[in-house]
């Protein structure tokens, strides 16, 4: 789930319109995309895990939204530069499911996460979850990295 969020999010989801979306819903986007850009069928998507998916997606290059449409430009100002090829596109981010990421997602600013350790960085995040769902401290701490960064993405939709 928190690999879908991520990634949705990349992809100009607004936090609003991924309240209104199941974790379904999220996971069933990612698949349709994947889908669509890397000819795997429907099938073998289904059965992959939604953080493989994601990594599929950018490994391609192909899956990257489309940058907005370019306005007109008036005759008077300078040729534009050419579209670079969309056969040699680039990744669309590096997926990694990090402290750091998911937090700035939840609001933290850079400088506030600036200089902590890896050690700080999840109990920021245990911080987040516990301040924001109804969990002990002493379960948060039990949770794996993994499994906090997952409640916390969870919260952030």
């Amino acid at each position: 789930a928190a690999a879908a969020i991520i990634t949705l999010k990349e992809w100009g989801y607004s936090t609003k319109k991924l309240k209104g979306f199941t974790e379904d819903d999220q996971r069933n986007t990612i698949i349709t995309v994947a889908n669509k850009c890397t000819k795997k069928s429907v099938k073998k998507l289904q059965r992959m895990k939604t953080w493989k998916i994601v990594k599929l997606i950018n490994k391609e290059g192909k899956c990257c939204p489309a940058p907005p449409p370019a306005k007109e430009k008036s005759k008077e100002e300078p040729t534009p530069k050419p579209t670079p090829d969309p056969n040699k596109a680039k990744k669309c981010h590096k997926f990694k499911l990090g402290f750091k990421k998911v937090l700035k997602l939840a609001g933290y600013k850079k400088k506030q996460l600036k200089g902590k350790t890896k050690d700080g960085l999840r109990n920021t995040c245990i911080s987040y979850n516990f301040n924001h769902r109804a969990a002990s401290v002493r379960s948060l701490q039990r949770m794996n990295n993994a499994q906090n960064l997952q409640a916390a993405a969870a919260i952030i939709t």
